[in-house]
């Protein structure tokens, strides 16, 4: 197989957003649109949908899946903002790794632009009837690639990507910032973002699968994380690590140091 390197480049283009601008909190293990090119059969089968959630503080809440360019006509792109920022925030503040004010998105732009292109779709969770988001999460779909660009201090966003190469005959799936509001912890909602996001996957998988007529293929989910804010919890989960590499004092205004920890899970379909 032909190791290649993938350059980062956004369907909606990245004018606003330089690399040396971009995401610096994990959350994108590969530069986005790997699929450049491809046409987007995903997204033909499925549209906004929506179930309710769980009773929170006896609030009702519903719970629906978008296709990801539907998000800001559907005005929810300044609640994910955010929702987002204010969980990394307040993880990184309380396990004193790296400053809070170190924000997963600078921009709404930013957050559209990684939410844009081929396979890419995100839940959202809101109280019933309104917009006021209290958790989401994402997923995108990756072929083989590898990152040889080394991580550098000089770009922060370079400690969360991942290196390697998918095996041949498989399918690798990133889940992608899933932030849940910090007030509502420990009430299953990390859990149940979780499910829902493997669960599409899993259907897209068996689909995109058939059609393409690879009876062979394996699915594979990823994910990149802070070694020391929630690690646990995605092992508890059945995440593997695959590597780790360490970051001294200095890497984002940390003064500790960090680990950035790559993890994978087989998918059972």
């Amino acid at each position: 197989m032909t190791v290649k390197e993938i350059p980062y480049a956004p369907t909606h283009g990245d004018s606003e957003v330089p690399m040396d601008k971009a995401a610096i909190i994990p959350g994108t293990t590969f530069p986005n649109a790997l699929m450049s090119g491809e046409s987007d059969k995903d997204q033909s089968h499925v549209s906004t949908q929506s179930q309710p959630g769980p009773t929170i503080h006896s609030k009702a809440t519903t719970v629906t899946l978008y296709v990801s360019r539907e998000l800001e006509p559907a005005g929810l792109i300044p609640g994910i903002y955010d929702l987002i920022n204010d969980a990394f925030g307040t993880s990184h503040d309380v396990s004193g790794t790296i400053p809070a004010e170190s924000r997963r998105l600078q921009s709404h732009r930013q957050l559209i632009l990684e939410l844009s292109g081929p396979g890419i779709f995100t839940y959202v969770i809101t109280y019933a009837g309104t917009k006021t988001v209290i958790g989401t999460a994402s997923a995108k779909r990756y072929k083989d690639a590898v990152i040889s660009k080394p991580a550098s201090p000089d770009d922060p966003k370079s400690a969360f990507m991942r290196s390697g190469v998918f095996g041949q005959h498989t399918e690798g799936w990133e889940l992608s910032l899933m932030a849940v509001d910090t007030s509502l912890q420990r009430q299953g909602l990390a859990g149940l973002l979780m499910n829902l996001v493997e669960g599409e996957v899993k259907r897209r998988f068996v689909l995109s699968r058939a059609e393409r007529g690879l009876p062979d293929l394996r699915l594979v989910m990823l994910l990149t994380t802070v070694k020391e804010i929630n690690w646990d919890f995605y092992v508890r989960r059945g995440y593997q690590l695959d590597y780790e590499t360490f970051h001294g004092p200095g890497w984002i205004g940390s003064t500790t140091g960090f680990h950035v920890v790559h993890m994978s899970k087989p998918a059972d379909v």
